[in-house]
């Protein structure tokens, strides 16, 4: 909970954090502003946690994502990151779900993370990010896709990955391509995935197309 003077400098540098490339964390810093965190609360909603995580990511603070209670998973929808310069923790023992029988569409991602810049995803120990491969492979259920991937990069910049588990993807579990249009769109740009378990995914652990 932020109060009223640290609000609106938080207000302010949205300016800044909605734009692609303008700035890093690193400038930012030197510049003297001070990140603004959104720490979560635990959930309590055991079906879906989504709107909770979207609120404090549409923000474009810093997000801390805690563990639940009794080892219990965040339930989520896919997730689009919308904003550059941001970082997202998982908290040591965090596990980030896709819902359970969601994800109908052929391209849903976990993560979703189109043309934004200076993003990272950070996981302490024991964080995981997981999908539900064998729900996707019921035919009577679902159409068949290698697309619903767990954490999808599509012309994104200067993105790190460390420290999570990524498994059970509909597709991969992590995909580097294009942004916009499917062709001819913006590539990928340095691109770091650090002390990452990519493990039962559908396709393949990571399927690098597009990134410079």
């Amino acid at each position: 909970i932020l109060g009223g003077a640290r609000l609106s400098v938080c207000r302010m540098q949205h300016a800044f954090y909605r734009l692609p490339g303008l700035l890093s964390h690193a400038l930012l810093l030197a510049a003297g502003f001070v990140p603004c965190i959104a720490r979560l609360a635990p959930c309590t909603n055991f079906d879906d946690c989504t709107p909770e995580l979207l609120e404090a990511l549409d923000s474009c603070d810093d997000v801390e994502i805690p563990p639940l209670p009794g080892g219990r998973s965040w339930p989520v929808l896919p997730l689009h990151i919308k904003c550059s310069n941001q970082r997202i923790l998982l908290q040591q023992g965090t596990r980030l779900e896709a819902k359970r029988w969601a994800y109908k569409g052929r391209g849903d991602h976990l993560l979703h993370l189109d043309r934004v810049a200076n993003i990272s995803i950070i996981g302490q120990p024991g964080a995981t990010l997981r999908m539900h491969r064998d729900d996707y492979a019921n035919a009577s259920l679902y159409n068949h896709s290698e697309g619903r991937h767990a954490i999808a990069l599509l012309g994104a910049i200067d993105i790190t990955i460390q420290g999570v588990v990524v498994r059970e993807s509909g597709g991969d579990g992590i995909y580097i391509g294009t942004g916009g249009l499917q062709v001819h769109g913006a590539f990928c740009q340095n691109i770091k995935v650090l002390d990452t378990v990519l493990t039962e995914n559908y396709r393949q652990g990571m399927s690098v197309i597009a990134v410079e």
